[in-house]
């Protein structure tokens, strides 16, 4: 049960003991060396608003589903957020829309380049080609003031526009 410590912060309505006991059965059904990990190595390293979701996950995960469920955690762990929703068969895209659409620094070049080389000076990249910063490789369009959010990674650009409870209720619904 020593496995489970970490998760019992999780458990705000009940106490420990009573964490333990309720995990009992379903500990029983799992390879207890990759709980272990998944909880003590892996856990300690997520943000808290996934080991939430963890904590529930962990009552019903099935023992041939903790092998994809701890690639998933180990994603969280290194921060690769793309590759977490990849291993769970997630597609982020249905979650962004044309608004907050992530492009990469050459995709936007290469559309302004054909902007240009089409329209000439009536071309819509004038407004928007100037914005872009060469010291980020990701970007999302802000409409707002006719620029860019800039990013370093995909990943920060997905977490920042990928609403949290929509991936949360895809996760959960993966492993029930």
């Amino acid at each position: 049960m020593k496995d489970l410590y970490y998760m019992t912060q999780y458990a705000n309505y009940m106490t420990d003991e009573d964490y333990y006991e309720s995990m009992e059965g379903q500990l029983k059904k799992l390879d207890r060396e990759k709980i272990s990990y998944l909880c003590k190595d892996l856990a300690t390293e997520v943000d808290d608003e996934w080991n939430e979701v963890l904590f529930d996950i962990l009552y019903y995960v099935k023992a041939e589903d903790l092998d994809v469920l701890i690639e998933a955690w180990e994603y969280l762990a290194d921060g690769e957020f793309k590759d977490f929703l990849d291993v769970l068969n997630i597609d982020y895209e249905k979650f962004l829309n044309f608004d907050n659409y992530i492009y990469d620094y050459d995709t936007l070049e290469t559309i302004a380049d054909e902007d240009f080389r089409t329209n000439g000076i009536r071309a819509n990249a004038l407004y928007w080609y100037d914005e872009l910063d060469s010291n980020y490789e990701y970007f999302v369009f802000n409409g707002y003031q006719n620029g860019f959010h800039c990013y370093n990674t995909f990943d920060e650009a997905l977490l920042d526009f990928v609403d949290f409870d929509s991936i949360k209720n895809e996760v959960l619904d993966y492993f029930k």
